[in-house]
């Protein structure tokens, strides 16, 4: 008998953004995503997962890097970032979930290097392309 398949992101978030893509990728291949809503269901909440698994990434390497001194512009720029308040609309939610989740035990960020991250981005206005102070 074949499992169910997964058809929230709350059951497709306990997989690694590997298995994740592998799972989205094997759905979208076996012509059962475009036959049948429960398929597409499916295959919306991979990709709802690889984005949010992908989104928490970035946002941990990002503050990671910021935290060892790797220039503003520079980040901005691997984000793919216009400038820092984009940034910043990103890594506010992030890193107030992320609070909660160092708490649980399972962040990656302390609350104090979270707060270090956001002070950094809030007192610069940097372009990624110029590099230059606004």
């Amino acid at each position: 008998m074949d499992q169910p398949l997964p058809t929230t992101r709350d059951q497709t978030l306990k997989y690694t953004l590997y298995a994740q893509f592998q799972s989205w990728r094997q759905l979208v291949l076996s012509r059962l995503a475009a036959r049948d809503v429960t398929g597409q269901l499916a295959e919306l909440a991979w990709m709802s997962a690889i984005t949010f698994t992908a989104y928490d990434s970035q946002m941990a390497l990002a503050g990671r890097l910021l935290l060892r001194d790797m220039p503003v512009p520079q980040v901005l720029g691997a984000l793919g970032a216009r400038d820092v308040p984009s940034v910043l609309a990103l890594w506010r939610p992030w890193a107030a979930h992320q609070s909660e989740m160092f708490r649980l035990g399972r962040g990656v960020l302390s609350p104090q290097d979270a707060d270090r991250v956001t002070a950094l981005l809030t007192t610069k206005n940097i372009r990624p392309q110029s590099g230059e102070i606004a």
